[in-house]
């Protein structure tokens, strides 16, 4: 499939659709992919190695409500984004998330994790962030476990402030500020 720009729902409420070949769907025009996944709950795993994500500006509740216990976003582009918001919120079984390299300095990143019960790990290294943000806003949950092992993060004071105060323990390495091996017991 080729020439589409808009991916907005296009799997949303499958709910009973365990695991979808993207390897036709060609990518590189799409701008919008919002709510993609939403509501496809019992989707187990998803290859999103083929994704071209250069145009991509809204990727908001993309993975919301799914099955899914990981997901790997490391080789995105990130260049055009603007909005990842809810993206993979009210997931039960979600236990990693990989983000690394991704610049979200401009992404809105409210909710990103909302209600993500099971939510152990994501992989910010290389990840920079705005701070304007709610990215690791949780409800009443449980832990969730932060790691990052290369240094490279780029945190502005603002999210430092935010993590510290929700007792996340950072550490500064010359203007980046790091979060390393880090929990939160709610």
């Amino acid at each position: 499939v080729k020439g589409i720009t808009s991916c907005k729902d296009m799997f949303s409420g499958l709910s009973e659709i365990c695991e979808i070949d993207l390897s036709l769907l060609d990518t590189a025009s799409v701008s919008d992919m919002s709510y993609m996944f939403c509501g496809c709950k019992k989707l187990c795993s998803i290859d999103l190695s083929g994704f071209d994500t250069v145009s991509v500006r809204d990727m908001s509740h993309m993975f919301e409500d799914t099955g899914l216990t990981g997901i790997n976003l490391s080789g995105f582009d990130s260049r055009c984004l603007t909005s990842m918001e809810g993206t993979f919120s009210y997931n039960d079984n979600l236990t990693s998330v990989n983000l690394s390299g991704m610049d979200l300095s401009e992404v809105n990143l409210n909710r990103c994790f909302y209600a993500c019960k099971a939510l152990k790990a994501v992989d910010v290294s290389g990840c920079t962030f705005s701070g304007d943000s709610d990215i690791f806003y949780l409800d009443d949950s449980g832990k969730v476990l932060f790691q990052s092992e290369s240094g490279e993060i780029s945190w502005d004071m603002k999210l430092m402030h935010f993590l510290t105060r929700l007792g996340y323990a950072t550490y500064k390495t010359g203007e980046a500020i790091v979060l390393v091996t880090c929990q939160i017991f709610q």
